[in-house]
């Protein structure tokens, strides 16, 4: 049995042949894209955040975000049926831009370990996080504290 998904053709010479798959499968991929959107706002509900922790729900979001953005890149700008120069153009591209963000995330996880004094005191305030069953608060660099750094500066 033939699937509508992969087995369309763009339309070429007979765009009428063609016509009435083509709608089926943007039809398809627009129910697809609704029901994605309603789980992702699933995911900011009081019943979701009640029950699933934390971690899961972000990764379900992300999860949703990337089959979202696969089918419109995929569909709705017609990449399932251009040449395979595609990925010549693609794949680096995303090599690039993986290896850029797992590049950044020693800096950005460990950027408070450098903070003085003073830049402690503009910082804002630190989030709450939880970890399991407890919670717990972003704490400043090592031999240092809000409370010296706001003395420190009050005496200036």
């Amino acid at each position: 049995m033939a699937h509508p998904l992969v087995d369309a053709q763009p339309p070429q010479k007979h765009e009428s042949e063609n016509h009435g798959s083509l709608v089926r499968i943007t039809l398809t991929v627009f129910i697809a894209l609704c029901i994605l959107t309603c789980a992702s706002l699933l995911t900011y509900t009081d019943f979701w955040q009640e029950r699933v922790p934390l971690t899961v729900g972000r990764a379900v979001m992300m999860a949703v975000s990337i089959t979202k953005a696969f089918l419109v890149s995929t569909f709705f700008m017609h990449l399932w049926w251009e040449a395979r120069w595609k990925y010549v153009v693609t794949l680096p591209a995303m090599c690039v831009s993986t290896l850029l963000c797992l590049a950044l995330v020693p800096d950005i996880g460990k950027r408070t370990v450098h903070y003085d004094n003073a830049r402690w005191l503009n910082a804002a305030e630190p989030m709450p996080y939880s970890v399991g069953d407890h919670v717990r608060v972003a704490q400043p660099a090592r031999g240092s504290t809000i409370e010296s750094a706001e003395s420190s500066s009050a005496g200036h």
